[in-house]
């Protein structure tokens, strides 16, 4: 789902600052600060925005600044941060260190950024912006950025049940025991937030199989190609981050990483740079089971072949349209294609998921009310002793436990239909 942020330069406390001495806001706008009745004429002027986005690509940037001046150079120039990388596009790629950058040597103005957005992968993102002047009497400034970017996005099925919240059934377990909801402090509801993330899981354990089925969406890229020091171009056949050895021609290990090519009008190879292959993709950890793959064009879709291992590894590296797939799962979640995509193709992945986790007391329990019963008195027997309750109580209590569990494990455990897209990186 396309989103719009529009940033203003209003409030401080959405920023992090170099030197709250040299760089702020003022007349609701990013600049810099007088020193001495001077602007700073460093390169080491950044603010940081504090909010992240999560998202699968940034369609479009645009920015309200000053960033030019009759005499004096001015420059307002960018990273962006996804997943605590910082990341800046030069030579043709884009190039990202875990250091957070304290100059702007590398950081890019707002155009550059533009061109390059389609080679962007990111999870989340957010920035961090430098201010630089060689005039001691005249500083860039920063009003607003507009930002157009793919968010993660749930669209749900009509026979989603949302019926009560985490905090609502941690509220109604207490009443079970005669504690009224106001009573409970924030310790309350962070330890029986976890005792329901552990109820939940000790009742998979028990043969309750609890599984969302969801419908992914994995847009694939095609493989990263350098210039060799031959002159020819090279196409990565294995996702890395290059260094001396992996260099094509030269490194001592090229021969794993690359494949040479005819064509001779790629852009440099560089150190420390995120090349990919396209064979091999990053998914969500809460798939547990692959259903079906297919691949999707403007003009055709048709189903992979789900593989093992071993299969997958038999077949020849090929570059054209995926007609197979291997599902790796373990802690990292991957999927792997071959043929290599040779146009703008993407995965719809239909999905088993273990979803359920309480992270904020606000979520809605992904669960038929039926569900939300069982949770109430499960949790309500395992309080009940913490909480002084007579014996007669926590007979009533086991007995309206049982009957509710005994509901759940006849009950349908496929919960819903989801779809959403997801990011592609490896």
């Amino acid at each position: 789902m396309s989103e719009n942020k529009k940033i203003n330069f209003i409030n401080e406390l959405n920023f992090s600052f170099s030197d709250n001495a040299k760089i702020g806001i003022a007349n609701d706008a990013l600049t810099l600060l007088r020193v001495g009745g001077n602007f700073d004429l460093t390169n080491e002027n950044y603010a940081e925005y504090t909010e992240s986005f999560n998202a699968t690509n940034i369609h479009t940037l645009s920015q309200i600044a000053v960033d030019t001046h009759d005499t004096a150079e001015l420059s307002v120039k960018y990273f962006i941060k996804s997943n605590n990388i910082y990341y800046h596009y030069t030579q043709g790629v884009w190039v990202g260190t875990p250091l957070a950058p304290t100059t702007n040597t590398n950081a890019n103005n707002l155009s550059t950024i533009l061109n390059a957005l389609p080679q962007l992968d990111i999870q989340d993102f957010t920035f961090r912006v430098f201010l630089q002047t060689n005039d001691a009497n005249v500083t860039p400034t920063l009003s607003s950025l507009s930002i157009s970017y793919e968010n993660f996005t749930e669209r749900q099925s009509e026979s989603f049940d949302e019926t009560m919240t985490v905090n609502e059934i941690i509220q109604e377990s207490f009443e079970q025991l005669g504690v009224n909801a106001q009573q409970l402090s924030q310790g309350d509801y962070s330890r029986c937030r976890r005792l329901l993330n552990g109820i939940i899981r000790s009742w998979s354990h028990n043969g309750i199989s609890i599984w969302n089925k969801k419908t992914y969406n994995l847009d694939l890229v095609s493989p990263s190609v350098v210039l060799g020091s031959d002159g020819f171009d090279y196409k990565c056949i294995k996702a890395h981050i290059s260094n001396s050895n992996t260099e094509p021609i030269v490194g001592s290990q090229w021969y794993l990483y690359w494949k040479k090519l005819a064509t001779q009008d790629a852009d440099e190879h560089v150190i420390n740079a995120k090349y990919i292959d396209g064979i091999k993709y990053l998914i969500p950890s809460e798939i547990i089971d692959i259903e079906k793959i297919e691949y999707v064009t403007s003009s055709t879709s048709y189903e992979l072949e789900v593989v093992n291992k071993d299969h997958f590894l038999r077949q020849q590296y090929s570059e054209g349209t995926p007609n197979v797939a291997y599902f790796y799962n373990g802690i990292k979640k991957e999927i792997s294609i071959n043929p290599v995509n040779d146009e703008d193709g993407f995965l719809r992945i239909e999905a088993k998921t273990n979803t359920f986790n309480v992270d904020s007391g606000q979520d809605t329990v992904a669960l038929d009310q039926s569900w939300n019963l069982a949770l109430i008195f499960e949790l309500a027997t395992v309080l009940a002793p913490s909480r002084g309750v007579t014996q007669k109580t926590v007979a009533q209590l086991e007995r309206k436990r049982l009957e509710y569990y005994s509901i759940v494990r006849a009950s349908n455990t496929e919960n819903t239909d989801l779809i959403f897209e997801i990011e592609v990186y490896d």
